[in-house]
This record gives C-alpha cells, structure tokens and sequence, in this order.
C-alpha cells in the first residue's frame, strides 16, 4: 500500500507540474482512474477540488476520439470480445487493446462481459447431457427382480431414442417390460405378441424395444425358451 501511495504522489506532483488534473493525467499514463481514487478513499483522502474532473466527460471524450480512429471498436469492446481478436481486426497489439479499454473507463463492463461468456461456454450442452445420462443409466444394470427395473428400463429406452420423432411413449414400454419382468419371475414365457397387447403393438417394435434395452425376447432361435413346434401325428 506505502508503495502504491508513493506512486500516487508522484502522479498528483505531476498533474502540478503540468498544471492537469489527477484523474487525467492517470489517463495519460494508462492507468485505471477509478483504481486509485479508490485506494486514496480507502486511506481517508481526498483529492483537492482543483485536481478533481468529472470521469465520465473524460470517458466520453476519450471515447469519441478512440471511435474515430477505429471505428466499431468501442461496441466489440462492450460485446466482451477478446484483447487478441479486437487486435487482429485493428491489426494493433492486444497491449494497445487493454490500454483503449483501460483509456475509456470500459474496464468493468468488458470483463463482466467477458466473464459471462467464459460462463455461458462451461455450460453444458444438452445433447451431450442426455447422452451422459443415458450411459450413465445404462451402467446401472439394474437386476430383473428390482421394484425399479420397469422404470429404468423404460428410461433407458427413451434415452436411446431421444432423436426419433416416432419413439414410443414412456407408458406403453413401460408395461411392456412390467409384464416381461412379471412373467420372467413367474416362470412364464410371453411372446412378443402377447407383450404387444397392452401397448397394442405388434411383435416387431415390441421386439426392437427389448433389443433396443439388451433383453432377448422370451422365444427366439437361441433362447431355451423357443416354442417347440407340435408334432403332427402320422396316418398309418
């Protein structure tokens, strides 16, 4: 603090000296204005009415001339656009660039600006989200005999099908894996016709829905469960 008290005295000895005011001559030198009227106000001190300006006239003028030689550069600034990007469109260094914003009392709004845009990209996109989710629910490999496996399943299967405009609503897969994990701790074996009555749809979507979610129909070519055909009697 001694030392920044130091500086300021030098510059208020050289706003005498060159008969300006204090927050200009800040100005001059590139310095923030507000920084050290700050820190003197914290100290207890107060600047003589002979040193003392109105900023925002300061700002205002320094504005215009800044928007004269390079036009459009005061809304990029207040976009929040970065040093180095305004830079390359001026084809000036990113020093100079803080000096402008610095120079026309932009500072606050500029890192405000800045700091939502940082915020906005930590945000994550929803897509991304779902599909987390949905791997996330996948891992949970809930057990056939679970209260909540009806549920799970339901969601993994809406998760996987979260982009087809034709997916099939949460409550008709749901009773068609209640009635299949009903009838699997039963001992029974539902075909995909009698899953599809409650939901009234036929065997194949009911079959894509349980492939869809990693369950094999109860009768297929691999399952031990796979209907024997009836064997027909011969005529002697």
């Amino acid at each position: 603090m001694r030392r920044r008290l130091r500086q300021i005295d030098r510059i208020l000895n050289l706003a005498v000296s060159t008969n300006d005011s204090f927050e200009h001559t800040l100005l001059l030198l590139g310095k923030n204005p507000d920084y050290f009227t700050r820190i003197l106000k914290q100290r207890g001190i107060s600047l003589r009415h002979d040193f003392e300006i109105n900023i925002d006239s300061i700002y205002k003028k320094q504005i215009q001339k800044v928007e004269t030689k390079y036009p459009g550069i005061i809304t990029l600034i207040k976009k929040g656009l970065s040093g180095p990007k305004i830079g390359e469109k001026y084809d000036i260094t990113r020093s100079r660039v803080n000096k402008i914003i610095i120079e026309t009392g932009l500072s606050k709004n500029w890192n405000e600006k800045r700091r939502k845009l940082a915020d906005s990209k930590k945000k994550v996109n929803p897509s991304v989200y779902i599909r987390q989710l949905h791997q996330d629910v996948r891992s949970l490999n809930v057990p056939l005999d679970s209260e909540y496996f009806p549920e799970i399943k339901s969601l993994e299967y809406r998760l996987a099908t979260r982009k087809n405009t034709r997916s099939i609503s949460f409550e008709r897969v749901f009773s068609i894996f209640s009635d299949y994990q009903e009838a699997a701790l039963y001992g029974k074996r539902l075909t995909l016709e009698e899953l599809g009555t409650k939901p009234q749809l036929n065997a194949y979507p009911v079959d894509k829905i349980l492939r869809k979610v990693d369950l094999a129909p109860m009768y297929t070519s691999k399952s031990p469960y796979k209907k024997k055909p009836k064997l027909k009697s011969k005529s002697f």
